[in-house]
């Protein structure tokens, strides 16, 4: 699982690189949630956290490249349980023309500004500020967002998805 995370992420960052215009396609976030809770369940109970997802029944489609949001999530998520406590909570719901993808725990916060924690660090603390800034980027390329509608404590960190209005041809791929 490591492995095929650390190719996907190369993978991503060379296609960020080249400026490749991402594959995207109609989606309902829902399957796509439930895989990646499913991936992240083992590797959060290692430390004793679950990781609950809240969705709600009815479909959430955008049109987005389902690698990106995957890429997107699992940076979330890592640093959910690298600087995290307690439980994760994985959420999506739709807001205002969009769907917003939530990851949040009972961490204590963002120890730096917000902004400071979307851009790449150098030497000393723990990390090297890739990930958030990698994440961002994905995010804009999507046309999309990523944000910290609340910093701490009880961090979230939201990705918003353009919402797609034309359900017609949904792909349920996770």
């Amino acid at each position: 699982v490591q492995v095929d995370r650390v190719q996907s992420t190369i993978d991503t960052l060379l296609a960020v690189a080249r400026d490749a215009p991402q594959r995207r396609e109609r989606i309902d976030l829902r399957p796509l949630l439930d895989d990646v809770q499913a991936r992240w369940r083992g590797e959060l109970a290692a430390t004793s956290r679950p990781v609950r997802l809240q969705v709600p029944s009815e479909p959430l489609i955008v049109r987005a490249s389902p690698q990106v949001i995957t890429e997107i999530l699992d940076v979330l998520l890592d640093n959910a349980r690298r600087h995290g406590r307690g439980e994760v909570v994985l959420a999506a719901r739709p807001a205002a023309g969009y769907v917003a993808v939530e990851v949040g725990d009972d961490g204590p916060g963002f120890s730096l500004d917000v902004e400071k924690a979307f851009e790449r660090r150098r030497g000393g603390g723990e990390g090297h500020g890739i990930g958030l800034a990698l994440a961002r980027s994905l995010a804009h390329a999507g046309g999309g967002r990523l944000d910290v509608p609340n910093p701490g404590p009880h961090p979230v960190v939201r990705l918003l998805l353009p919402m797609h209005a034309d359900d017609s041809t949904v792909s349920n791929r996770g």
